[in-house]
């Protein structure tokens, strides 16, 4: 996919890509400076180009990543030089470059994702704390707690994809129907019809309503277990 700017330099010498095929042109020696996991990589025997070869392109080698082009464009913004920290407020955005500079060593960026995170967490604590715990971002997470407590329970709504969802969890146990009520996809169509428009935020979804509907589904089926029923002789 095309080159995204300001990444899309000529005289780079080396292309990042993303998971999903898009190609950010760098250069080794910045990466070098910032992270320990790229200095070691550069210094390692590498292959001759070929034509046909995937790790290639117009002679410079091309290392593929884990990160989407959303996060990974975010993480290579940051390690521009005198760059500030992002001024996103996406919560899952920063979670995930959080995460991204622990993967790649990138010890003297750790401030400044931080940084990042505790802005977007003023907006949404609550998510913030729900995926630092789910990525074992313990002191992030005590940092949304604290936060959230300070906050006014009149800034907070339920989002309506999720009311709905809910509702009709709700309206079908009264219906006398357990089994099968709880299922991911009514879960995912309630909210790709009605959720936020964040890509990020979309993609971190999916797991997050997954895990959701398995410990609500798990939870209904041990308290049903539990019902004891007294039959008159």
């Amino acid at each position: 996919m095309q080159n995204v700017l300001p990444f899309n330099d000529p005289d780079a010498d080396i292309i990042i890509c993303s998971s999903d095929g898009v190609k950010f042109r760098t250069f080794k020696s910045n990466l070098a400076q910032i992270s320990l996991v790229f200095k070691t990589m550069f210094t390692l025997p590498q292959s001759s180009p070929h034509a046909d070869s995937e790790d290639y392109e117009d002679g410079i080698q091309v290392v593929r990543v884990s990160e989407t082009a959303h996060v990974l464009n975010a993480l290579l913004m940051i390690c521009l030089p005198g760059a500030a920290h992002s001024d996103s407020k996406c919560v899952a955005l920063a979670v995930e470059v959080l995460l991204a500079v622990r993967k790649y060593d990138m010890d003297s960026l750790l401030a400044c994702a931080g940084i990042a995170f505790d802005d977007a967490m003023m907006e949404k604590p609550v998510l913030a704390y729900f995926l630092a715990c789910q990525h074992g971002l313990e002191g992030k997470a005590r940092d949304a707690a604290r936060d959230f407590e300070d906050s006014a329970c009149s800034s907070y709504s339920v989002q309506k994809w999720w009311a709905k969802y809910i509702k009709s969890v709700r309206d079908r146990l009264e219906g006398g129907a357990w089994e099968g009520v709880v299922q991911e996809k009514d879960a995912l169509r309630f909210f790709m019809a009605e959720g936020p428009d964040c890509r990020t935020c979309r993609s971190a979804a999916v797991d997050s309503i997954s895990a959701f509907a398995k410990a609500l589904s798990a939870e209904m089926t041990k308290v049903l277990d539990g019902v004891v029923f007294n039959y008159a002789e």
